[in-house]
């Protein structure tokens, strides 16, 4: 809102002594030049440095995309601060320890916050002239809504308008009128829709109708949303699981279905690579490369190696002849040895070795199972296989044939404890068993035979690790 306008609302606010809340949220998702005036540098440039009548309120669910962190603050007139404060204290919960410290942390970051403003501009910038072309819609000065008006030659109020969309081509947008209150007679917010560009709920208003979505019959919107997810995916821009910290992971259940609905999107064809034929829905991931596009992946790729697209492989990465399935993200100067498996949105850290016949499960259905996560600097022994979601710990050491569950009892004999699917930080383990029953027989186990730090990691051979 520019100065005037403030200048006059403050008037306003003097004169019948009404206080302005700002909702400023939004007020980071900007796209050109600087960002929008805010009501706290607003009443600053016109002298009222009591801030009086005003409170201004912003958070990091827009700035930083965390709305479950449900972190924020308001400040302005020192007044209203104090009855705030008041009502905040019985009407409010408290913000633990670690709450506070991602929240300082993400505080004091901007370089995220200008890679997000980045994302949604690009967002807008593709998609604001398509829509041009029928709508009356303009690129907004901050925030991730378009504000688009109803087209008169429809003969429909916005509400008519949202439904039909939704009816006809699965596409949801909010009624401007539900968003606004009737005033003498006018809503203000009456013949427009709001749209959010958003990937993740056209994803799941698909998945609830998968069943009528087939190659020839699927809005074009359901389309694109997928295809940009895939190709978000294969270049490493998005992922299925995000680290949080150590063993820490939050699984993306909607880029999942993304994949699946992918499937039900394409026909099988003939994939040609040299004199190899196949008959599938995805295609290969390096196809159609030349020389210089392969070397700037800095990725190296041994032949029979596949790696189907959506899945995606760091610099420095090598992939002997194996396989990487869609979905799955190998990082950083990984190896994958030779007809090593990494499954369907299995995530590999930094500087990992997936020794030969290493298996790591694929993970699309069913949809709320985990993926299988091996995070950095782990090495995994030849024919050991980790699935079902196991997670395995930064630094830790899988010896040779060694097969891990979410049912595998994974018993760590210093501290004589059983866990499972998870293998801790800078564990040594080796294939074992523990004793049932009455001792007349014993099962297979994962046997966690010393903890070591990085340090010791780095400057121990394998052999001497897993001697006993």
């Amino acid at each position: 809102m520019p100065l005037a306008e403030w200048e006059k609302l403050f008037a306003l606010s003097d004169r019948h002594g009404f206080v302005i809340a700002s909702d400023e949220c939004y007020s980071e998702i900007y796209f050109q030049g600087g960002p929008p005036l805010g009501g706290l540098e607003a009443a600053a440039r016109l002298g009222r440095k009591d801030f009086r009548n005003l409170v201004a309120f912003t958070s990091l669910s827009k700035r930083s995309n965390v709305p479950g962190l449900r972190s924020g603050f308001v400040a302005g007139d020192a007044e209203l601060m104090k009855a705030f404060l008041l009502y905040r204290t019985y009407h409010g919960s408290a913000m633990g320890p670690a709450v506070q410290g991602a929240s300082i942390a993400a505080w004091s970051d901007e370089a995220h916050v200008e890679e997000n403003r980045a994302l949604y501009r690009s967002k807008f910038e593709q998609v604001t002239p398509l829509l041009a072309q029928v709508m009356d819609v303009a690129l907004p000065d901050a925030g991730f809504y378009l504000w688009a008006r109803v087209p008169e030659r429809l003969g429909m109020d916005d509400a008519a308008f949202a439904r039909a969309l939704l009816a006809q081509y699965n596409v949801t947008v909010l009624p401007g009128s539900y968003l606004a209150r009737e005033s003498g007679g006018r809503n203000p917010g009456a013949g427009r829709v709001r749209m959010a560009l958003v990937a993740e709920n056209i994803i799941d208003t698909a998945w609830e109708n998968r069943a009528s979505l087939s190659p020839s019959a699927a809005p074009r919107e359901v389309q694109d949303a997928v295809e940009h997810v895939i190709a978000e995916l294969d270049a490493g821009k998005l992922r299925v699981a995000t680290r949080e910290g150590v063993g820490q992971w939050t699984v993306h259940q909607w880029i999942k279905k993304a994949v699946l609905l992918s499937f039900r999107l394409k026909d099988n064809e003939l994939i040609e690579a040299g004199s190899l034929g196949f008959y599938d829905k995805v295609p290969t991931k390096f196809a159609g490369r030349s020389a210089e596009e392969m070397a700037a992946t800095g990725v190296r790729v041994v032949p029979p190696a596949v790696a189907r697209r959506g899945s995606f492989i760091a610099r420095g990465a090598i992939l002997m002849p194996s396989y990487v399935n869609i979905g799955a993200y190998v990082d950083e100067g990984t190896m994958v040895d030779t007809w090593a498996t990494v499954g369907s949105c299995a995530q590999v850290g930094k500087h990992v070795h997936l020794s030969g016949g290493v298996g790591l499960g694929g993970v699309l259905e069913p949809l709320q199972a985990n993926p299988t996560i091996i995070e950095d600097n782990c090495f995994i022994g030849a024919r050991s296989e980790i699935v079902e979601g196991v997670i395995v710990e930064e630094n830790s050491v899988i010896s040779m044939g060694v097969y891990i569950g979410q049912s595998t009892p994974i018993y760590d004999r210093t501290t004589d404890t059983v866990s499972y699917g998870r293998v801790p930080a800078g564990s040594v383990v080796v294939s074992g068993s523990l004793p049932k029953g009455d001792g007349k027989y014993s099962m297979y186990a994962a046997i966690i035979v010393k903890k070591v730090d990085a340090k010791t990691r780095s400057t121990t051979s394998l052999n001497d690790l897993l001697r006993d």
